[in-house]
């Protein structure tokens, strides 16, 4: 499997997330990468989908 296609289904899982979640919001990811439930690299996809945050270019 693919880089690529690994990260797809990672962005497809955290859509299933926004969806079923009551909130996705930056201070809902920072609390779950300080709970250990995300790694920092995951964090960054996670907050593309969050409905606050503001997105910087890298």
């Amino acid at each position: 499997m693919t880089d690529a296609h690994r990260q797809e289904l990672l962005k497809k899982s955290i859509r299933q997330i926004q969806i079923a979640a009551p909130s996705l919001k930056s201070k809902d990811i920072e609390r779950w990468k300080k709970e250990g439930k995300i790694s920092e690299g995951k964090e960054k996809l996670f907050t593309q989908f969050s409905i606050d945050a503001e997105l910087t270019a890298p």
